[in-house]
């Protein structure tokens, strides 16, 4: 329910900004729960490298939108 309306809320604003309407975000309906550090590390190195491997930005912490503490990844 939680992700249902935080998607709801994402694309109603995401089409705002972009002047468009209708579908937003592809279906989709994966779900993971992190299960020790080791897999938290992933997840989190996996997000952090989104922009990266979509040629936004050259390394994860130049993308404007990233906040993780220094210790997170240590």
């Amino acid at each position: 329910m939680i992700m249902h309306s935080l998607k709801r809320h994402t694309a109603r604003e995401g089409n705002k900004i972009l002047c468009r309407h209708g579908d937003f975000w592809v279906h989709e309906s994966y779900d993971h729960y992190i299960r020790d550090y080791d897999d938290f590390e992933r997840v989190v190195s996996y997000i952090l490298s989104n922009p990266v491997h979509a040629g936004l930005v050259k390394e994860w912490n130049n993308w404007k939108w990233t906040y993780v503490r220094n210790d997170i990844l240590q």
